[in-house]
């Protein structure tokens, strides 16, 4: 079985090498279109698929096509153009198609969880991005402002800040009210915290709220109990955790920033 974090390092360094070889220096200069033909030969074509957001038709080293559906947003069609990419350096990929699903899985060991780090960092690169996050508190406003910066969808962006704040948070997908997958911040983990995948939302979380249909995300972070998120410890009726969760397409997001109060 391959090592997941191994292999995630693996997916960032390869994006990373491609930046520096086109002496990347700010967001505004990751140029895909330039980087998918002169590092990969491969030729952007738009239009032409119905089901899937993306296809890659090509033969290493030789190179090939990058087809993107012409109805996405330009934040969708980058970060598309840039899994396929990923596909291309990382697996050979002679010929795949994907769809919005396959962009946004971040679970596992896939291949498709493989591209899209790749994609990410080819977007949002560490050298970059860590200045973007470390020492702010981590919240979808934040996360906003950073995707229209980088041009970014606000799920990578939330990734990515996750990846790289030097905050204790966790950034929590849940679908049809069931915690589909939790991804933690590094100081988060080593403070010994614990969100479970697979548990139901707890009824006094916002994401419950949202999952209820109350409201389609929280005004501003909130004050959640703890125990209604973290489940690895006893915690009293007076301690908090900031919630900030949203809507976002059929699944409820939530960023949980853990206070001084509680660690």
């Amino acid at each position: 079985m391959k090592n997941k974090s191994l292999t995630q390092l693996k997916c960032r360094v390869e994006a990373r090498a491609i930046l520096k070889e086109f002496l990347v220096e700010s967001p505004d200069e990751i140029d895909l279109e330039v980087i998918a033909w002169h590092s990969c030969r491969l030729h952007l074509e738009f239009g032409g698929l119905d089901s899937a957001e993306g296809r890659l038709i090509a033969r290493p080293p030789s190179g090939g096509i990058i087809r993107i559906n012409d109805k996405l947003s330009s934040r969708r069609t980058r970060f598309t153009i840039a899994h396929e990419i990923g596909h291309f350096r990382i697996h050979g990929a002679q010929m795949c198609s994907d769809s919005s699903q396959d962009l946004a899985t971040w679970g596992g060991n896939s291949i498709e969880v493989e591209a899209n780090y790749f994609a990410a960092e080819l977007l949002m690169p560490e050298f970059l991005f860590s200045k973007e996050v470390n020492g702010i508190r981590p919240s979808w406003g934040k996360v906003k402002s950073i995707s229209d910066k980088y041009n970014t969808s606000r799920y990578a962006t939330a990734i990515q800040m996750i990846e790289y704040t030097n905050e204790p948070c966790a950034l929590v997908c849940s679908t049809c009210g069931i915690i589909h997958w939790v991804k933690v911040s590094s100081s988060f983990r080593e403070l010994g915290f614990f969100i479970g995948s697979g548990n139901p939302l707890n009824e006094y979380t916002g994401a419950y709220e949202i999952f209820s249909k109350k409201s389609d995300e929280l005004s501003i972070p909130s004050k959640t109990m703890a125990s209604a998120w973290l489940s690895d410890r006893n915690f009293n009726d007076n301690q908090f955790v900031l919630e900030d969760s949203i809507r976002y397409e059929d699944d409820v997001l939530s960023i949980i920033y853990v206070e001084d109060d509680i660690l």
